[in-house]
């Protein structure tokens, strides 16, 4: 290796670093100015500490309402709460035995 390979190895890595430094600044300016836009506020007025039961409290049912709107894009308000209590899933734990088996398979996979 001579010397203009060695002076072009720290020129290129040295580049290379540079843009993913500029990279991950852009992306934290992104983040930050993001957090800072008027985002629409979730209610979750409509539901009393009645209809929540012993198990959600109006922390949760706050962020429920927050992840609402952040996915539908716009004001969302949570109207009802109700806990799925299904003790056994027999569907989805059926499909993960299945993938657990087809991944053991020994022979071509289609």
């Amino acid at each position: 290796m001579t010397v203009d390979d060695l002076v072009l190895f720290t020129t290129v890595i040295g580049v290379v670093m540079l843009v993913m430094v500029l990279l991950a600044l852009f992306i934290y300016a992104l983040a930050r100015l993001a957090a800072g836009l008027d985002k629409p506020v979730a209610t979750a007025a409509d539901v009393t500490d009645d209809e929540l039961g012993d198990e959600l409290s109006p922390e949760i049912v706050a962020v429920l309402a927050a992840a609402a709107s952040e996915i539908l894009g716009g004001r969302t308000q949570i109207r009802s709460v109700r806990l799925h209590r299904e003790a056994d899933a027999p569907e989805w734990s059926t499909a993960g035995r299945m993938d657990i088996m087809l991944s053991h398979r020994v022979g071509p996979r289609r």
